[in-house]
């Protein structure tokens, strides 16, 4: 019955504009379950301040090489107080992007709704709600639109390069991706090429 209303919605809507509506409605119902905060903590302080001005490295930030989540925020006048609304519709839209990767992958609509529903409820959007401003959200779409990526390349290094330029702990995500993305033939001459995509992504 669910499968049928969600395959329903799929034609109504199209794919993505139902992916990206669950998205939303999951984590609105998601925020029932804790009390959302929108006063930047810790890190979410300076981030705030590098979203009105990115690149005022006059103070030592520590994080102003963390540079992409502010940079985003301030080309798309998202910044200050409306920053960590901009990290919460990326929440939004990586749950999104879940449902609709899952469904391309030829996952049911239901099962593809429930693992969207997991992580809607999980530590993962609550710690969101709880540390505002902080970029993982960000770090989730990267993360998700490379796990699912084209077998394009110069697409790829671009996603690696984002993460990087977004948090720099997520090198510690590229043996993974490496695994993801490696050719179907190992031979020294593909594997040194495959590898030299994430060296190359760390140049910047």
């Amino acid at each position: 019955m669910l499968d049928r209303r969600l395959l329903f919605l799929e034609q109504r809507l199209s794919l993505t504009g139902l992916a990206f509506l669950l998205g939303t409605l999951v984590l609105a119902a998601s925020a029932l379950g804790t009390s959302p905060q929108f006063v930047p903590v810790h890190h979410g302080k300076w981030y705030t301040v590098l979203s009105n001005n990115p690149f005022d490295w006059s103070d030592n930030y520590n994080l102003r090489f963390r540079i992409l989540g502010p940079f985003l925020g301030y080309i798309l006048f998202l910044r200050g107080s409306l920053f960590p609304w901009f990290m919460l519709s990326l929440l939004a839209v990586f749950l999104g992007l879940v449902y609709r990767f899952l469904r391309k992958e030829s996952w049911r609509p239901v099962d593809a709704l429930s693992l969207l529903c997991l992580l809607g409820f999980s530590t993962l959007t609550y710690y969101t709600y709880i540390f505002p401003v902080y970029t993982d959200s960000l770090t989730y779409v990267l993360l998700t639109l490379a796990w699912f990526a084209m077998p394009k390349q110069w697409l790829r290094l671009l996603l690696l390069s984002l993460l990087v330029f977004n948090h720099e702990q997520t090198v510690f995500l590229f043996p993974l991706l490496f695994l993801r993305w490696k050719p179907e033939g190992w031979n020294v001459k593909t594997l040194l090429k495959h590898g030299g995509w994430f060296v190359l992504a760390l140049v910047p």
